[in-house]
């Protein structure tokens, strides 16, 4: 049986896109088209056997321009599809990331004959984000017309799948989580555990940086030692940087701004205890990355969290609440011993390593190639 051709498409610079590829391109002759801005050039991913670089007009125009545009991007993508083909042979399926991208793979579909694949990780499509409005028309007429068609909707939470169904969204659903790059993040030998807390995300609402300042101001009442790393950048810096600054507090505090995932790993192996804030996630990569580390998390209680956060690697608090995360760090802090490494990192390594997410993944390419007849 020859290994079937996927072509996935991935944005340059999205970190957890090009992993999704790097996982699958273990598995499959996987050729990545990567959406570009104007006068980049495409970086290459490792595991592919191509990287293409595409660049399209943003589909996101003014009343009049929508369905031009749509046009133009489909036929431009039309044309790069058969160049790939006449390099690497026929296309058996093509992969996409996000609802906007299942109104152009279904375009493709009607006027090519594509099939295609979506995997989703919007927080829009939860209804729960401070950041993102609801889905507009154009947004949820992409989601009708790509869910439906695709053979599989690949998506990282049972949460995000019941926030799929109660927008009404009908799709053949598969969860399989995100893959997390165990490459970088791994248990370090020896660990050197400080008594440093770290903080990883975008700073903005949805990620509540300022209630983990906050439980971190109480937390150091309790360990006064404690230091905190905050690693991210977004338009709540300022914010940020203002209430370190009112609590006096730029010695305790160290705000790192966005940073290489080199950076992140060693951070990770200096900390005590990772703690996440977020009011809502689909997933929750960050806290995945400190838990493949052999990091204890403190996480709020929503659902993602408790789909990753397990008894034997860190503590679920009540989202919002300062004191609850404050108590949550200090606890696990105090109970260091508990929580080997070992025993924190091997649910999530198993579980989401780029194997065992490229593994299940290529399974399923395999199930809907071979029911079509497309693998001989």
């Amino acid at each position: 049986m020859r290994p079937p051709v996927i072509a996935m498409f991935v944005n340059q610079g999205v970190t957890f896109e090009e992993d999704w590829a790097r996982a699958v391109g273990r598995h499959v002759d996987l050729v990545v088209i990567k959406s570009l801005r104007q006068g980049e050039e495409a970086s290459s991913v490792e595991e592919a056997v191509g990287t293409y670089g595409l660049h399209v007009p943003r589909l996101r125009p003014k009343r009049f321009a929508a369905r031009p545009n749509a046009a133009l991007w489909a036929a431009r993508v039309a044309t790069l599809l058969e160049r790939i083909q006449e390099r690497h042979g026929s296309v058996d399926l093509l992969h996409g990331h996000f609802y906007p991208m299942g109104g152009l793979l279904h375009r493709l579909r009607k006027i090519r004959g594509y099939r295609y694949v979506l995997t989703e990780h919007s927080t829009r499509l939860t209804g729960d984000s401070a950041k993102h409005k609801r889905l507009s028309t154009v947004g949820m007429r992409s989601a009708t017309l790509g869910y439906p068609n695709a053979e599989i909707v690949f998506l990282p939470s049972n949460y995000l799948q019941m926030c799929v169904e109660r927008l009404g969204l009908v799709g053949k659903y598969l969860v399989v989580g995100n893959p997390i790059d165990t490459r970088h993040f791994s248990i370090r030998q020896p660990p050197l555990k400080q008594n440093r807390v770290l903080w990883v995300g975008r700073l903005e609402s949805d990620k509540d940086p300022i209630t983990a300042l906050r439980g971190f101001e109480i937390a150091r009442r309790w360990v006064p030692d404690l230091r905190l790393d905050l690693v991210g950048s977004g338009p709540d810096r300022p914010l940020v940087e203002r209430w370190i600054s009112d609590n006096e507090a730029e010695d305790v505090i160290t705000v790192w701004g966005r940073q290489s995932r080199d950076v992140i790993a060693d951070l990770l192996s200096n900390a005590a205890v990772f703690v996440c804030s977020s009011n809502v996630e689909t997933f929750g990569v960050a806290v995945a990355e400190a838990l493949a580390s052999g990091v204890p998390v403190a996480a709020p209680d929503i659902q993602p969290m408790r789909e990753l956060v397990g008894i034997a690697s860190g503590r679920l608090y009540p989202a919002r609440d300062a004191l609850a995360m404050a108590d949550a760090v200090t606890g696990l802090i105090q109970s260091r011993d508990r929580f080997a490494p070992a025993m924190v990192a091997r649910d999530v390594r198993t579980r989401f390593s780029f194997e065992a997410v490229g593994t299940k993944v290529a399974a399923a390419y395999e199930q809907v190639l071979l029911s079509s007849g497309s693998l001989v």
